[in-house]
């Protein structure tokens, strides 16, 4: 039995070993890029050569840094807003009772279905006759509504598993309702919510059809790095140096809240 459960913790660990190596490896190809000139690229691209050319990462951010910060912006906005927004809907759905609850909820739910790409033209002839078209609010209002029915549904399914008796022992004390969800819902809630948004940054930080469409003139990163392939086909260093910082802010990201992204994935719900 022993020498089985070492067997498959070694087959484990060589499976996992093989998949970290293939992630792994376009980032190691993309560094060793950025610190080489043309002539240092054409020779060799998978190592690094000496001398490196610690100049393409100040011509990189120079180039991407203002997309780095249109994105920040709109990203920490729709985080803010529809997580405060969604986590406020859910809580009604999850707590009260009132006429049409359950259609309305199914009919939320039904958008699920949906691809989103088949609510790029009417979301666009929306923007257009709004006056939102090549605005940041093209982006910020479009996401914080997209973003709407998956948070909603995960948030009212995380609320129903919360202990009732928390709520009613809060009530009993004279607590009001914006005083539970603030209190107790929110609280109880950080994991699921700080999972969300990540979800959401990452969402805004890889998307790219909608602003491309909807924010030309306010470019985020995915469309900045693209306008860059174009202008610069030919300088792959300083366009690989732009592409290593703008992945940066996403890795700083996930490893400062990658234990509040795993206990979000992993809570089911919480037991009274």
């Amino acid at each position: 039995m022993a020498l089985t459960s070492r067997r498959a913790e070694a087959a484990k660990f060589t499976l996992l070993a093989g998949a970290a190596f293939f992630v792994l490896v376009p980032f190691w190809v993309m560094i060793s890029i950025s610190l080489k000139d043309l002539r240092q690229f054409l020779d060799n691209i998978l190592y690094p050569t000496s001398p490196f050319q610690w100049q393409n990462y100040v011509e990189g951010w120079e180039a991407v840094s203002p997309y780095i910060i249109n994105t920040l912006v709109v990203a920490a906005v729709v985080t803010v807003v529809s997580l405060t927004l969604s986590s406020l809907t859910a809580y009604v759905f999850a707590r009260y009772e009132f006429p049409g609850k359950t259609p309305l909820f199914y009919a939320l739910m039904v958008l699920l279905m949906i691809p989103g790409i088949l609510n790029l033209i009417p979301q666009y002839v929306l923007a257009l006759r709004l006056g939102l078209v090549g605005t940041a609010w093209a982006l910020i209002l479009f996401y914080v509504a997209s973003r709407q029915v998956l948070e909603v549904y995960i948030l009212r399914t995380f609320f129903l598993g919360l202990p009732k008796e928390l709520f009613e022992a809060a009530q009993m004390d004279g607590a009001s309702d914006i005083r539970q969800y603030w209190s107790i819902a929110l609280p109880l809630s950080k994991s699921i919510l700080g999972t969300l948004a990540i979800m959401t940054v990452v969402f805004v930080w890889n998307d790219y059809i909608w602003p491309l469409v909807a924010a030309d003139n306010f470019k985020t990163v995915s469309v900045g790095l693209a306008y860059l392939t174009k202008q610069h086909s030919t300088s792959w260093g300083p366009l690989m140096a732009g592409y290593a910082i703008a992945s940066l802010p996403l890795i700083l990201l996930f490893s400062v809240t990658m234990r509040y992204f795993v206990e979000g994935i992993a809570t089911g719900a919480i037991k009274a």
